[in-house]
Parts: C-alpha cells; structure tokens; sequence
C-alpha cells in the first residue's frame, strides 16, 4: 500500500509539472514539444568518512583489549593495532572511488528529495526544464532562442581511482546558457544514458541552429549585421577579431574536432582565404552556435550580397 501511495504521489507531481510546463510554453509562444525526457536524480547523502570510522572502532577495541588483558600486553595490543589500522587504511583508499571534475548539468546541481521529478523539454523555440520535488517545491526554467548567449557541445571527462588502478570515461553534453538562468546541460552520449535524453539534446541542437542561421541570414539580407560573440557576419564580410574578410575572398571554414570543449583543451575553426592565407582561429566555445556560423559561412560565401 505504501508503495503505491508513493507511485501515485510521483504521478501526481509529474502530471502537474507536465501541466506548469505546457502552460508557460503556451504563454511564451514556444510551439510544440519536439522531445521530451525524465532527467536521472541525484539526491545529497551525508559524507561518511569510513576511515576514520575503522579507526575510531579499533581505538575502543584497544582500549577494551588493554583492560582485559591486562598492563603487560598493552604494548603489544597497541603496536597490533597500530598495524591494523595502518592496514584498514590502506584498504579504504584502495576502494575509494573519485570523480574528475566537469560541467555539472542542471541535475546534478539541483538535488531534490527522493520522489522528485526532473523533466528537460526541447520544444521549436526554446527549451525548459522544470523540477516538481517531493516536499511540494516547483521550478521552471525557460531558455528562449532569442535570450540564449550560447550554445556548445562539452567533452566531460570522469576519473576513476583504485588504488595506484585507474579509469578515464569520457561523454559528451549540449549545454544552453542564457543570461539569468544555470547552464542546461544534457548529456547527449554514455553509459547508463537513455536515448530519450539524447533526442532532447539533439533536438535543441538543431531547433537553436535553424532560429541562428535564419536569424543571421534575415540580418545580411537586410544589409545588417549578425553577431556571433567573437566573430560577426556583415554585409561586406565576416569580421574576426576585428578583420574583415569579403565574402569573395573567402574560400572554406576548417574546422578541428567540431563543436566539442574541454577544460583548457579546445577545438578551433580556422577560415581560409582563396589567397592561401588563413584568417586567426576562432574558439567554438566562443560563438553563439558554431555549427550556425559554419553554415551561415558558407551560403553567404556561395551566394554572395
């Protein structure tokens, strides 16, 4: 009884978190739900240091040895323990798993109580995300295309520690950022991840990168200027770093490992000229959709103003 209690209690917060989502789409004119996914809990649990735990137990267990056994082996109770704890030590670190740092995803930053429901919708004009937790509490947050400052694909890595063993996993994520709001992070790729999380994050990938390049390419054809952060696309050219390249001169965008990262690591796209000379490197990371610009690049080069 008390199982299903608890079910159709998480039923009951998913249908109202379903509803304050569609209803603030609704108001914001955000069009229908392309994807739609339960995003994994993560709950906070009281750190437990075992070590200390271990030699805490074998501290009274010295202490009842000693007074059992008497004075004369109090000395050899203490040096045995001494070795056992050392030992225990040894084995705890031993098992002790760690995990490298990364880009936290909205999940994992936001940890309600157990019964709580995360929800991450990809809908034609932005993104939500909403929380319904267990105790009653409710968050929305809502990531307009026109309000997102960028959108990028990240490389998490995650270290694994045994002992002198380890253990690098490496995924990839789509992170939203907007002004105001936490990053959304979805990861796209991994173990343990569901394909339902992956179609949300593909779908916003290319639901922003449509309303880009549509937004970019309405801008040049009315003679005005698109700003991508760190480059630009104008009538007359693209500028980086405040150098102008004419569209005529421009002959392809190179890009190494597209879209992607990681900490101090990260991917480039390098433009070239027809005249062999390539244009500064730009940072995907800091463009507002590098997969947008790339594309924009490219008809605006072809199909000249």
């Amino acid at each position: 009884m008390a199982d299903m209690s608890m079910q159709q209690g998480g039923q009951s917060h998913e249908t109202g978190l379903r509803k304050a989502m569609d209803d603030v789409a609704r108001q914001r004119g955000l069009g229908a739900v392309v994807a739609e996914a339960r995003l994994p809990l993560k709950y906070r649990s009281a750190d437990v240091n075992w070590t200390w735990v271990a030699a805490a137990g074998l501290v009274v267990g010295i202490l009842a040895l000693g007074v059992i056994g008497g004075s004369s082996q109090v000395l050899h109770l203490i040096v045995l323990a001494a070795a056992l704890a050392a030992f225990g030590y040894l084995v705890m670190r031993a098992f002790r798993m760690r995990s490298g740092t990364g880009a936290r995803s909205t999940a994992s930053t936001t940890l309600p109580a157990r019964g709580g429901v995360q929800i991450a919708q990809a809908l034609q004009g932005g993104a939500i995300w909403g929380l319904h937790s267990a105790r009653g509490g409710q968050e929305l947050r809502i990531y307009t295309w026109p309000e997102v400052t960028r959108l990028r694909m990240i490389r998490l890595q995650t270290r694994q520690t045994a002992g002198v063993l380890s253990h690098t996993s490496v995924q990839h994520a789509l992170q939203v950022d907007q002004e105001g709001l936490p990053p959304l992070v979805v990861r796209r790729v991994g173990t343990g991840r569901s394909q339902d999380l992956t179609r949300v994050a593909l779908a916003i990938e290319d639901a922003h990168t449509a309303y880009v390049i549509a937004a970019a390419l309405d801008a040049l054809r009315g003679g005005a200027t698109y700003s991508f952060g760190a480059a630009e696309v104008a009538p007359e050219g693209v500028r980086t770093r405040g150098e102008l390249t004419p569209w005529s001169q421009l002959a392809d965008v190179a890009s190494l490992m597209p879209y992607t990262y990681s900490g101090t690591s990260s991917s480039t796209l390098v433009l070239r000229r027809h005249d062999g000379k390539r244009i500064k490197a730009i940072h995907p990371e800091d463009l507002v959709n590098a997969r947008a610009f790339i594309e924009v690049l490219e008809q605006a080069a072809t199909h000249p103003r």
